[in-house]
């Protein structure tokens, strides 16, 4: 089989969220878990300067779940860091089987996002129980046991293939992400760090040395928009995607056309400012929708939070008020009364 470079490693925005947000609920304690993906593979003829042609494999790694383990060792032997297949198979037995395993993840307080050589061990032989697990079943696996014999057919003839048929995504190497929490209660900020490992062939520094594993640090790119909505933005509003309105600009001529899909409704004339920003949303996705809600959102929570905060000002302002007219009307008091004395003693 030709060898497999590891090109992207991506994971969605959503996910990588979700993820921290467990790994962050855990904070002052190790937390681990299998990561969950699928692998594109694309076999391309490259010919060096020797002139001699070769195969590359290229792989496409979509992180798209996981499995948070709630103990240490869920997945493997506490001393030598084999795999134990008993364990992985309680810990993905509700796992569906177009899932499969394409590495494992690691949170610490206060610690580095460079692996340790535990972790490494680890992730070793987390790729040897990937690679040699048993084709046939990781196949069904990869294609699910409810495919029909033509879509099966299908999915293959989409699959690049190797000389020998095989699917190449069935032996790639396997990633580690490491994240690094600073949740300490103490401070001011808290934060929360990651990187992305793998592990490849070294080249032997001589022709008797046997070729080693070293690890590297793999950019893990971060999927925040999956629908890119400009030119459905475009076909609304009959302009460009205009930057966000202050209160001085004006919205971009709009030009009403019809939809297949979504009539386009007859916007009222408004006056420019919050209620511009809003027009400014382009047609219906979920995501975009929810991130202008929540700036509009967090805009008005800081214009009340603002109110209330004059509201608090001004009510000392008017106790302080209260207490100086109370001084001084015993002020007052207190000198009609000498002044009262003073003449009783003249009479």
């Amino acid at each position: 089989m030709c060898s497999i470079s590891l090109g992207e490693v991506r994971i969605a925005g959503s996910l990588l969220a979700t993820l921290i947000q467990v790994v962050g609920q855990q904070a002052g304690r190790r937390a681990e878990g299998l990561l969950l993906g699928d692998a594109l593979v694309h076999t391309v003829a490259v010919t060096d300067d020797t002139q001699v042609a070769r195969e590359r494999t290229d792989m496409q790694l979509d992180v798209t779940g996981y499995v948070s383990t709630d103990q240490k060792d869920a997945f493997y032997e506490p001393l030598t860091g084999t795999m134990n297949a008993t364990k992985i198979a309680e810990a993905t037995s509700e796992v569906n089987r177009r899932h499969r395993m394409v590495g494992w993840y690691v949170a610490r307080n206060m610690a580095s996002t460079k692996p340790s050589l535990r972790d490494l061990a680890i992730l070793r032989h987390l790729g040897d129980y990937l690679r040699s697990t048993s084709r046939e079943d990781d196949a069904e696996a990869l294609r699910g046991e409810s495919r029909t014999p033509s879509e099966a057919k299908k999915y293959t003839s989409e699959t690049t293939l190797d000389r020998r048929g095989k699917d190449p995504a069935l032996a790639f190497p396997a990633v580690l992400i490491v994240f690094s929490l600073d949740l300490r209660s103490s401070s001011e900020a808290q934060g929360i760090s990651y990187a992305c490992h793998y592990l490849s062939p070294a080249a032997p520094s001589s022709s008797s040395e046997s070729a080693s594993l070293a690890y590297h640090t793999h950019l893990l790119k971060v999927r925040n928009v999956s629908h890119d909505s400009t030119a459905e933005y475009q076909a609304y509003t009959g302009g460009t995607y205009p930057s966000l309105l202050s209160p001085q600009s004006s919205l971009p001529p709009r030009t009403p056309q019809p939809s297949a899909r979504m009539p386009s409704p007859g916007i009222p004339s408004m006056r420019p400012g919050l209620a511009d920003f809003a027009r400014a949303i382009p047609p219906p996705h979920v995501t975009e929708y929810e991130l202008y809600l929540d700036q509009i959102l967090e805009h008005l929570h800081g214009l009340v939070d603002e109110i209330r905060a004059e509201e608090l000002e001004l009510s000392a302002l008017k106790k302080k008020q209260g207490r100086f007219k109370h001084l001084l009307r015993a002020e007052k008091e207190k000198g009609r009364g000498v002044s009262g004395e003073r003449e009783q003693k003249l009479v």
